[in-house]
């Protein structure tokens, strides 16, 4: 074990009398941290800023009743009054004819 110090610590000598050595040292030690940090930072609050990102939603779900059980199911009018009640982003609304208008060639 003294000898890997003993290596260490003559490596960490012979680094320092170098100009090349310390910078690829400091570099060794920095380009890691501005690494994470930027990380970090860009991902720190996802949704604290799209409250103006513009998202269309179109419903054309007609629902659903079965034969057997006599309820009517429309899962689109559960998720359009949902997303209605979310601000995280700026839902728009719009029928589905219009959403292929405003999107590309492929409807979408």
């Amino acid at each position: 074990m003294r000898n890997i110090f003993k290596i260490l610590r003559d490596d960490i000598r012979r680094c320092s009398h170098s100009a090349i050595g310390v910078i690829v040292l400091v570099g060794l030690v920095i380009v890691p941290v501005l690494y994470a940090w930027f990380n970090i930072a860009g991902s720190w609050d996802p949704y604290g800023n799209t409250g103006d990102l513009k998202v269309a939603v179109a419903n054309s779900d007609a629902g659903y009743e079965s034969d057997l059980i006599p309820i009517k199911v429309n899962l689109g009018d559960t998720v359009t009054s949902s997303l209605r009640e979310n601000d995280q982003l700026g839902w728009e609304f719009v029928g589905g004819g219009l959403l292929r208008r405003r999107g590309d060639s492929r409807g979408l």
